[in-house]
């Protein structure tokens, strides 16, 4: 499996990008322990910029009419 370049990254606010600590911790694969890759460790930060992002989100497709929402990838 090759890394692109968001795997292993949080998504937060339309952007993909590491943990604001540089934390990382290992998945481990439980039929055999062997480790499948790292991941980000969010902190309290990491998820508070999350979740503001989402609640402008919501902000934004509740005021758009729902014949007009669509999926945007920025």
């Amino acid at each position: 499996m090759t890394q692109t370049e968001y795997e292993g990254r949080l998504y937060i606010n339309g952007e993909f990008r590491g943990a604001r600590s540089g934390r990382r911790f290992d998945v481990i694969n439980p039929a055999d322990e062997s480790i499948l890759g790292t991941v980000p460790h969010a902190s309290r930060a990491d998820l508070d910029a999350a979740l503001t992002a989402a609640e402008e989100g919501f902000r934004v497709w509740w005021r758009t009419a729902s014949g007009s929402r669509r999926w945007r990838w920025r």
